[in-house]
C-alpha cells in the first residue's frame, strides 16, 4: 500500500507530503491544477526515466519520496534479498536530482539504479490511464494476470519447473550424444592401458634390480674369455696339474735321505692344491651360471626396456606405473558410469516429455473453463459502464511450448456490434479502454495482491448513471486493494474513503500546486459541490453533494 507520498522542488510542487489512506482514494482538482503532474511525481520516483522536464532548477535540488507498507511475503521484499538490502516493514524508495541534473536513487537509505525502482515499481504500483494502461498489456502479462484470475499461480510455477528439467535434460542428452565418441574413445583407451599395465605386471624397485642384473651380466660377458683363459691356466694344463707333478716329485724324495723340510714342502704344495681346486670352482661356477641361461641378458634388457617405455608413455616413473593403473581403474569406472548415464538420457528426456505435454493439456483445460468464466463476468459489468454494445472475450491460441504452458492468452475487444473484435488496447479509445480495465479489473482482483492501483481519469466521457457505475466498481476492486482515482466526476468522487484536492496557488513570481486532504464531511460536500457547478457553488449543488455522499455511504 502507497502510504506516503512527499515531493519537494518537483514541478510545481514546492514542498509537499502527502499521504495516502486504505480503500478507495479520490483525488480532483481543477483542470491544469496538478492532477496528472502528481501521477508524475510518483512516476519519478518508481523509475522513470525522463526527468530533466520536470526538475525546478530554480530552487535547488529536487527529491521525490514514496513510502510503502508491505507485508512480509510481498513480491518486493524478494527484490531486496535479490540485491542485499534487508526487508522492513516500510519500503522507502527515494530517487533526487542536483540542480546540475546528477540523479541518485535510493531503497530505505541504500543507493540503487534507477532500474532497481523500476523492477519494484511492478511489484507495487498498477497505473490504468490512456497510455500506461496500454503498456501494460502485452501478451505475457494478459496470461498472468488471467493465470490469478483461474488461480492456476501454483500450477504454472510446476509446470515452470518441468519445463526447465525438460530443457536442462534435452540439453544434457544432446550434448552427451556429442561427447559419447569422445567417452568411447577414453574408454578404450584406458582399457587398453590398464591391460597393458597389468600385463606386464611391473613391481616397485624392479628397475634398479634389472639394472643392477644387467650391469653384472654384462661385466661377466665382457670377461668371459678372460675367464676361460684363468680357469685353463689353473686346471689340470695349468698351475693344478703341474703342482700336481711337483707333488709326486716330492713324494719320491725319503726324508730319511737328509732333506729336512721335504714333508713341510708336502704339506705346502697340499695346501697350494686346495686353493687352486677351489679357485677353479668359484671360475667354473661363474662360467656355468653363464653357460646355463644364455639369452638371460637379452630377457633382462628386453624386460627393462619394456617398463621404461610404458613409464616414459604414461609420463611417469616406474615405480609408479601399478598406482597409475588403479587411477585409471578409478576413471574407467566413472566414464563407464557416464557412459550408461548417457544411454538413459534420451529416455529421461522423453518421459519429462511426456509429463510436460500431459500437465500442460490440464492447464489448457481449465484455461478455457476459467475463460468461459472471465468472458461472462466482464461482460455483466459491461453495460452499466456505458458500453452495453462491446463484446469481451478472452482469446486462447496455441503456441509452442513454453515454461507457461502451450497457450498465447489475448484479450480482444469489439466496441460495437459492427466492429470485428481485435486486441483490446488497439481497439477500444482512451474512455473506453480506461473503463474495460476497470470492468476486467474488478473481475480479476478477488483478493489483496499487495499493488496500489491507480486509475487516472477513467470516468472521461461519462456522466450520471454511469459515472455512479464506475464509482461503485472503484470503490468494490478498492475492498482487496489500494485503489487510487484521479477524476472529474462528482459522482465518482462521493464514493472515496479518502478524498484529496490538488490546488494550483499563485504567488508573487511564483506558481506552486498544493494537494490537501480533505477530512471533514463539510470540506467533501464543498468538494463535490464544486465539481458539480463550477467555480461558484450554488445551493443546489451543496444539496446535491450532500445527496450523492449519502447515497454512496448506502450503496
Amino acid at each position: 500500500m502507497l502510504a506516503s507520498l512527499s515531493t519537494r522542488n518537483l514541478l510545481l510542487f514546492r514542498d509537499q507530503h502527502i499521504r495516502f489512506g486504505e480503500g478507495l482514494n479520490v483525488i480532483s482538482g481543477e483542470t491544469g491544477a496538478g492532477k496528472s503532474m502528481l501521477l508524475a511525481c510518483l512516476g519519478f520516483v518508481l523509475g522513470e526515466r525522463k526527468f530533466s522536464a520536470m526538475v525546478n532548477s530554480t530552487h535547488g535540488a529536487s527529491e521525490v519520496t514514496a513510502v510503502f507498507h508491505v507485508p512480509k511475503l510481498h513480491p518486493a521484499n524478494a527484490i531486496l534479498n535479490d540485491i542485499g538490502i534487508p526487508p522492513a516493514n516500510d519500503l522507502v524508495l527515494r530517487r533526487c536530482v542536483s540542480k546540475s541534473g546528477r540523479g541518485e536513487s535510493f531503497v530505505n537509505d541504500r543507493r540503487c539504479t534507477a532500474q532497481t525502482l523500476g523492477r519494484l515499481a511492478y511489484t507495487l504500483i498498477e497505473i490504468h490511464g490512456q497510455d500506461s494502461s496500454r503498456r501494460q498489456m502485452n501478451p505475457s502479462e494478459q496470461r498472468a494476470i488471467f493465470d490469478s484470475f483461474a488461480e492456476l499461480t501454483q500450477r504454472v510455477k510446476e509446470i515452470r519447473a518441468l519445463w526447465k528439467r525438460w530443457q536442462e535434460v534435452s540439453l544434457a542428452s544432446q550434448k552427451a550424444e556429442q561427447s559419447r565418441s569422445r567417452i568411447e574413445t577414453e574408454i578404450e583407451y584406458l582399457s587398453h592401458a590398464i591391460d597393458e599395465i597389468k600385463t606386464l605386471n611391473p613391481e616397485i624397485g624392479e628397475e634398479e634390480k634389472l639394472t643392477s642384473r644387467r650391469s653384472q651380466l654384462k661385466s661377466l660377458m665382457s670377461h668371459l674369455e678372460d675367464l676361460q683363459r684363468a680357469s685353463e691356466s689353473l686346471g689340470a694344463n695349468g698351475a693344478e696339474g703341474r703342482a700336481a707333478d711337483a707333488l709326486r716329485y716330492l713324494q719320491n724324495i725319503d726324508s730319511h735321505d737328509g732333506a729336512t723340510n721335504v714333508a713341510q714342502a708336502l704339506e705346502a704344495v697340499d695346501r697350494a692344491m686346495i686353493e687352486l681346486n677351489e679357485a677353479s670352482r668359484y671360475l667354473e661356477g661363474l662360467r656355468s651360471d653363464l653357460d646355463s641361461d644364455p639369452h638371460e641378458i637379452e630377457r633382462v634388457e628386453e624386460r627393462l626396456h619394456e617398463i621404461r617405455r610404458l613409464a616414459r608413455k604414461h609420463a611417469t616413473s616406474s615405480d609408479q606405473l601399478v598406482a597409475l593403473a588403479d587411477q585409471f581403474s578409478e576413471k574407467l569406472t566413472r566414464f563407464q558410469s557416464d557412459l550408461v548415464a548417457t544411454d538413459d538420457m534420451p529416455n529421461q528426456a522423453k518421459r519429462l516429455e511426456s509429463d510436460y505435454k500431459r500437465q500442460s493439456v490440464q492447464l489448457s483445460k481449465i484455461r478455457w473453463q476459467a475463460a468461459a468464466r472471465l468472458d461472462k463476468m466482464v461482460a455483466s459489468e459491461l453495460p452499466a459502464l456505458k458500453l452495453k454494445d462491446a463484446q469481451f472475450r478472452t482469446e486462447i491460441s496455441e503456441r509452442e511450448p513454453g515454461p507457461e504452458g502451450e497457450d498465447t492468452i489475448h484479450f480482444v475487444a469489439s466496441t460495437n456490434a459492427a466492429t470485428p473484435a481485435g486486441p483490446i488496447h488497439q481497439i477500444a479509445s482512451g474512455g473506453e479502454f480506461s473503463r474495460f480495465m476497470l470492468a476486467l479489473k474488478v473481475c480479476l482482483t478477488s483478493r489483496n495482491s499487495g499493488i496500489t492501483m491507480i486509475f487516472d481519469e477513467v470516468d472521461r466521457d461519462v456522466g450520471g448513471a454511469t459515472a455512479d457505475a464506475v464509482g461503485r466498481r472503484l470503490r468494490s476492486l478498492a475492498t482487496n486493494s489500494q485503489v487510487l482515482v484521479v477524476t472529474h466526476s462528482p459522482q465518482v468522487a462521493a464514493y472515496g474513503d479518502c478524498h484529496l484536492k490538488i490546488e494550483k496557488k499563485a504567488g508573487i513570481g511564483t506558481t506552486n500546486t498544493e494537494v490537501l486532504p480533505l477530512s471533514g464531511h463539510a470540506e467533501r460536500v464543498n468538494e463535490i459541490a464544486r465539481m458539480l457547478s463550477g467555480e461558484t457553488i450554488s445551493v443546489e449543488a451543496e444539496a446535491a453533494a450532500v445527496t450523492l455522499l449519502k447515497d454512496a455511504s448506502v450503496n
